[in-house]
């Protein structure tokens, strides 16, 4: 199963890991402490994937696609996928999909997802079974889904899929053996591509019904809902302008409770992302963009005020990249990133630090060998601390590989 339990009992906050790109929830029935440092916004933007990549990715059936860089600290962000279809017959295909991503917290890898997808008639429309590969019965997720379309045009999917709906009736471990799930929670997932004219839009939202799991104990309680959504709306100015505004994010709703403690948090996230990519002033890639980022996490419990928070973080920015193409399929791409960053603060206890801001700037260089069909691309990374080159020069080193076949 994709969410993986840990039948700890941590009564800290809870943090998800959010795939920018991918938007499938993971978390554990437990919760975390946020582990932010003043640049992670601009180490994840400065190495997010090329905007002509993220694209073809989209549209691919079959790729491999990972990417990791240093957060300034002693930590990694790193995401990585894997798709891969294979078409049986005319009517059949079977879907192999792995998704996993790290940037809050250390999220333990998501459960591979299975799906076998029947095309009626040979129309463009499909009808599938999704299921999750597990050792343990009850810990697989099943659902189903109906595409019109095809990845390579436009299209609309419409996706369900229940965690653990087998747990109650298969649990047999004997650690957890009286645990139970309340409610079960359900995922929808609405994915659309749909191009017309100039422009291109892009959407990826996924709804998380309420699920309540009662531990072992009987005593401990966790419940959870959310949502998540990853879309863009690109225009094509002319054959070397366009514009391209994106957005991704993330909400949950989760409490823990015991027999000390009744923990109740909102955890919010929201990106917004507008870029001008040009080739007018020279024949290579040149990128202008702004991009804001803000985490809120707030935690009330009335039984144990030492774990209420109040937390936020957030970033605006404003940066440029321009790519220069030399040799046989190499080139360099460099790029400057600014932000203003309110640093991250607990309002419940240290009130006076919440109007602390901070000026933040990196530079960021990156060599890159592309394949001659131009279907994959491995990059190397290096960023510079522009705001401290005498005490912190060096932000960090990071690699990136995209391939579709």
């Amino acid at each position: 199963m994709p969410y993986r339990i840990r039948f700890t009992r941590v009564c800290q906050s809870f943090l998800l890991g959010i795939f920018l790109h991918a938007p499938v929830f993971a978390y554990e029935y437990s919760i975390h402490r946020p582990n932010f440092n003043l640049e992670n916004y601009l180490d994840i933007n400065s190495v997010a994937y090329d905007e002509a990549l993220e694209e073809q990715w989209i549209r691919a059936d079959n790729g491999l696609r990972m990417t990791g860089h240093s957060l300034s600290q002693d930590l990694l962000y790193t995401s990585s996928e894997l798709k891969l279809n294979n078409k049986i017959s005319d009517r059949i295909s079977v879907v192999f999909n792995l998704e996993h991503e790290v940037f809050y917290y250390d999220q333990s890898l998501q459960d591979p997802k299975i799906e076998v997808a029947y095309r009626p008639l040979q129309s463009d429309m499909s009808l599938s079974f999704i299921s999750t590969t597990d050792y343990i019965k009850s810990e697989v997720d099943m659902g189903g889904a109906v595409t019109w379309g095809r990845s390579t045009g436009n299209f609309l999917r419409l996706e369900q899929i229940t965690v653990d709906p087998l747990f109650n009736e298969k649990n047999s471990e004997p650690s957890i053996n009286d645990a139970e799930y309340k409610d079960f929670q359900d995922q929808v997932r609405l994915k659309a591509a749909y191009q017309w004219g100039l422009f291109e839009l892009y959407i990826d939202y996924v709804n998380m019904s309420n699920m309540s799991f009662v531990f072992d104990d009987k005593i401990t309680n966790y419940t959870h809902s959310g949502y998540t959504y990853n879309s863009y709306l690109k225009y094509a100015i002319s054959s070397e302008n366009t514009i391209k505004l994106t957005g991704h994010g993330f909400k949950s709703d989760v409490t823990l409770s015991d027999a000390v403690s009744d923990q109740h948090e909102r955890l919010d996230y929201g990106s917004i992302n507008i870029k001008w990519i040009t080739r007018s002033f020279t024949k290579e890639r040149l990128v202008f963009g702004m991009r804001f980022d803000e985490f809120r996490n707030k935690i009330v419990d009335p039984l144990n005020s030492s774990n209420n928070l109040d937390y936020s973080f957030s970033a605006t920015q404003l940066y440029t990249s321009y790519k220069y193409s030399y040799g046989m399929h190499k080139a360099w791409d460099f790029g400057v990133y600014m932000a203003e960053v309110r640093e991250p603060y607990d309002e419940t206890k240290s009130p006076v630090d919440i109007n602390r801001q901070s000026y933040q700037s990196q530079f960021r260089a990156s060599w890159i060998q592309t394949s001659p069909n131009n279907k994959s691309s491995l990059q190397f990374h290096v960023s510079v601390n522009l705001d401290d080159l005498v005490n912190d020069i060096g932000d960090g080193v990071g690699m990136t590989y995209h391939s579709i076949f």
